[in-house]
């Protein structure tokens, strides 16, 4: 979903005449439309897109953004998917969709109005991009992390043994219901130095 919208508003900001986001494939062979703009959608599906075939292809091949001015002078671009579906290509801005090293989509924007796509273009493409993945993966490691530490938090919750924990300043931590119990504490011990903690016993 987050790909969709890039890519929406990416075509808005370069006013670009289509757009398409391909996943890869399940087997890493070939890639997706997912999403698309300007070209209707059960035309694109029609003609996949094999690794390393057309400009999509070769940006997924080599992971690296491609700039073609004029697609018809270029020997990569697969003129049958215009044919297919109606669409003329004239000048395609393509970028790798990168999580680390690994290629999870790929987005492509076809036809900038008035003018081709510029090298400035390409550079503002690639900073959204790059900025957009990174975001996704913090989003990623904090729910990883949240899972984790629920998980963890239930473990303690649920201990019939005691469990006290402090930090390097001598601070209360983790105190878990069975510690509370065995050491009959009234009061909340959480971020309470040790020492004061246990005046209540």
């Amino acid at each position: 979903k987050m790909w969709v919208r890039v890519l929406e508003k990416l075509s808005v900001a370069l006013d670009a005449e289509a757009g398409t986001y391909f996943l890869v494939g399940v087997k890493g062979r070939e890639l997706v439309p997912f999403y698309s703009l300007g070209i209707p959608p059960d035309q694109l599906s029609q003609v996949p897109i094999p690794m390393g075939k057309g400009l999509c292809g070769w940006v997924a091949i080599h992971r690296e953004p491609l700039l073609v001015q004029d697609a018809y002078k270029d020997s990569r671009f697969m003129t049958e998917v215009d044919q297919a579906t109606g669409f003329k290509t004239r000048s395609v801005l393509c970028m790798p969709l990168m999580d680390r090293l690994d290629l999870v989509g790929v987005l492509e924007l076809l036809n900038k109005r008035e003018v081709p796509f510029s090298e400035e273009d390409q550079r503002f493409v690639e900073a959204v991009c790059q900025a957009v993945s990174l975001n996704l993966r913090l989003v990623r490691l904090e729910a990883m992390l949240n899972k984790v530490t629920a998980h963890n938090a239930s473990i303690l919750e649920n201990l019939s043994g005691g469990f006290l924990a402090l930090d390097l300043r001598g601070r209360v931590i983790i105190c878990n219901p069975a510690a509370k119990r065995i050491l009959e504490l009234q009061e909340e011990v959480m971020n309470v130095p040790v020492e004061q903690a246990l005046r209540q016993i």
